[in-house]
């Protein structure tokens, strides 16, 4: 009897012991619950609200969840757009990008898309991917950059106009002050002709601006092809360009190159252009007798030009 006694306790304890932790385990399970519902209202709640539009879409690039920042800029309705592939829920948009999008195979890209409808719109795409298999696909965040771009097209058209617009009269100005330099310069005295020498001076200053405002307007401008090239043959072509003003200007040239191709991906006429805008400066407000180093070189892997 005694040991049937003891058996029992033992066994009511075991039963309290397990009760114990399936109550400990209920409530760890509660408390997950509840951390995931809160963490999807937090997640919810930045979806509806983010100003960006986001859309997400499967592995066949069919929209599964949008936000009503994304609607309004489509100007649809969320219901019409689930199920839809990505180039029919963005009018427009280069029917290429899935395969973009696949072939880059990256997990974070950027892209820049071009709407047509209801509105003309430029917009930079940042495409993150689902890895889970259970909900693979994409995160396609949305960045309205239209506005920008015509600001930036306006300033660029304004700086041109205006720069070409300056060239003619100050042209004149500079013509005429340098008429009277020529022809009365035994007339004058000493402060007048400080003050005719003030007056070419700040001219060619205000004509260097306007040189300076053209070049970058014409970089701008120039087409960008992007093709492989070694950097020492760019360097040297450009220093080829600017020998005749340094010579003209008493002023030394330096270069030193590596041994080693540094080779990189870029546009050849618009790093040209730059680095011959820069030596240019370097040497018109160096001093006589004075220097140019022209240095390439390599820092963690980055070609750098100093």
């Amino acid at each position: 009897m005694d040991d049937l006694t003891q058996a029992l306790t033992l066994a009511q304890e075991q039963a309290l012991r397990y009760a114990q932790d399936l109550a400990r385990l209920y409530q760890q399970e509660r408390e997950k619950r509840e951390q995931l519902a809160l963490a999807h209202q937090k997640l919810s709640a930045i979806f509806q609200s983010i100003a960006s539009g986001l859309v997400v879409v499967d592995q066949e690039f069919r929209v599964t969840e949008v936000n009503p920042a994304f609607c309004a800029l489509v100007e649809r309705e969320e219901e019409e757009l689930i199920g839809l592939p990505l180039t029919e829920a963005m009018p427009g948009v280069d029917p290429t990008l899935p395969d973009q999008i696949q072939q880059r195979d990256q997990p974070i890209q950027t892209h820049e898309i071009q709407l047509t409808h209801p509105q003309e719109r430029t917009l930079i795409a940042r495409v993150s991917r689902l890895e889970k298999p259970s909900h693979a696909g994409w995160v396609i965040v949305l960045h309205d950059v239209t506005q920008e771009r015509r600001t930036a097209n306006l300033k660029h058209e304004f700086v041109s106009i205006a720069s070409h617009e300056l060239r003619t009269p100050l042209t004149g100005i500079i013509g005429y002050a340098q008429l009277l330099a020529d022809q009365i310069a035994d007339r004058l005295n000493d402060d007048d002709r400080m003050l005719l020498d003030h007056v070419l001076e700040a001219a060619d200053r205000l004509k260097e601006i306007v040189n300076e405002l053209i070049a970058f307007t014409e970089v701008a401008d120039l087409p960008f092809t992007s093709e492989p090239l070694d950097l020492r043959d760019l360097v040297q072509d450009a220093l080829m360009a600017v020998t005749s003003l340094a010579q003209r200007k008493s002023v030394t040239l330096d270069l030193t190159l590596p041994d080693e191709p540094a080779i990189l991906q870029g546009d050849w006429a618009s790093l040209r252009k730059a680095l011959i805008h820069l030596l240019d400066n370097a040497i018109t407000y160096n001093r006589p007798q004075g220097e140019v180093r022209v240095t390439l070189g390599q820092e963690e892997g980055v070609h750098l030009i100093t």
